[in-house]
């Protein structure tokens, strides 16, 4: 299959997967924060950040093994031994990981009043459930790197599908039956559990028998944790700037103000990852394009794409500004939250816009190994954006929050993008 119908087809799968958790949030949100309460469901919200920000602490791995498995002419020992290796390295750091959060939950809600909504009891719950959704979350990421190397997102975006249903509609219908946090995330942990069966079911078709079992190659170890480091910092940097405002809200602010800022931060993010997905897709075909015949058609699909995400974030802040009042009354139909929420959903917009164009850049500068410039640019986005919040959040609360992510974003995009054409110029010369 050429490369353009392989690209079609494969963000046909990744979008289209994508569309549905959005669709699925869009009519399960209400429900959980009518359910829960608008205080209770900044409280689930803070409780629930905790597994995508404990997912980014794999050492950078994820690139580093798609990579080396998409690499042209790969040899068959060499396959298995990043597969066995990586899972391994997935298996260790998703209990050290694990026991971390364990820890964070036994001890961080004596410190926080917002936790003080809860019962202890259920406190008991959330500290046993939140660390194994954690673990298997983790190893169902060493899981996915498999079919997003071999191009296979059909499989690929089972996760999204199986986890995203329920996170969002069964969550949502479980919540009309009862409030308790520890049942919400218990039902959501069962949905990982299944995505790792099938996930593990499809890995053994690969890699059969004794191929299959983690394992430690010395040198394939010491390669992917050598690159992984690289684009690891940038990554959990990205996770944290993503989820630190919240944990600042809360520790500063009423619950009422996570809850304002969540939803359209949530809003945003959903739109910045429509743009994510199609560089999901694009890492592994990049790389197999950075050579001297086929560099043109990346140049190519680098302007066509870039191009068409500026115009959806141009599209998607005319819209917030036309529309998103009325679309959040009608949406969410809770008057305190919305009037809260608008200014913020605001501000944010142009977050969307200037940071929709930063994904491409980030995957073709790690096809390129040049995985420390993301991470450094991520460094430094994260470190300015979080000496604003605790700037500005105890006097303006979830506002100040927006007005620290954007502030942020119109020092850090530019630059990045800069140092990117400055880079790939370079690449292009050594080529000729």
């Amino acid at each position: 299959m050429g490369i353009k119908k392989t690209l079609i087809k494969n963000s046909f799968f990744n979008l289209g997967s994508y569309a549905y958790l959005l669709l699925a949030a869009f009519f399960s949100i209400p429900i959980i924060l009518r359910s829960l309460g608008a205080d209770v469901f900044g409280l689930y919200i803070l409780v629930a950040s905790i597994i995508p920000l404990a997912s980014v602490l794999d050492l950078g791995l994820s690139n580093a093994v798609v990579r080396e498995m998409s690499l042209p002419e790969i040899k068959k020992q060499d396959y298995i031994d990043v597969w066995r290796s990586s899972f391994m390295l997935y298996l260790l750091s998703g209990f050290l990981i694990a026991l971390g959060v364990f820890v964070f939950l036994s001890l961080i809600p004596g410190y926080w009043s917002i936790f003080r909504l809860i019962d202890p009891k259920t406190l008991t719950y959330l500290s046993a459930i939140i660390p194994l959704t954690v673990l298997f979350n983790h190893v169902n990421t060493h899981l996915l790197n498999l079919p997003q190397a071999r191009q296979r997102f059909e499989i690929y975006n089972l996760k999204t599908i199986i986890v995203g249903t329920g996170n969002t509609i069964i969550t949502a219908l479980v919540s009309l039956w009862t409030r308790n946090l520890g049942d919400l995330f218990l039902v959501q942990l069962i949905f990982h559990l299944t995505t790792f069966m099938l996930l593990v079911f499809y890995a053994k078709g690969i890699f059969p028998g004794w191929e299959f079992f983690p394992g430690l190659t010395g040198k394939t170890v010491s390669r992917l944790v050598r690159f992984g480091l690289k684009n690891f910092v940038g990554s959990f940097a990205n996770q944290i700037e993503a989820q630190m405002s919240k944990y600042v809200i809360g520790a500063s602010a009423p619950a009422l103000a996570i809850t304002a800022f969540s939803i359209p931060q949530n809003i945003i993010l959903k739109g910045a990852g429509v743009v994510s997905q199609v560089a999901t897709v694009i890492f592994p075909t990049s790389t197999s394009l950075l050579t001297k015949e086929r560099l043109p058609k990346l140049k190519k699909l680098i302007w066509v794409v870039e191009g068409l995400t500026l115009v959806f974030g141009l599209v998607g802040v005319i819209g917030i500004y036309a529309f998103g009042n009325q679309f959040l009354l009608w949406w969410l139909k809770e008057e305190e939250v919305v009037r809260l929420a608008v200014p913020i959903l605001k501000t944010l917009s142009f977050y969307f816009l200037l940071t929709s164009l930063t994904p491409i850049p980030g995957v073709i500068l790690i096809g390129l190994n040049y995985p420390q410039i993301p991470s450094f640019f991520s460094v430094l986005t994260t470190v300015i954006e979080i000496v604003l919040l605790f700037y500005l959040v105890p006097t303006y609360h979830a506002a100040g929050a927006a007005t620290a992510i954007l502030v942020t974003t119109l020092i850090t995009v530019p630059l990045f993008l800069l140092v990117f054409i400055k880079r790939f110029r370079s690449y292009e010369k050594s080529l000729l």
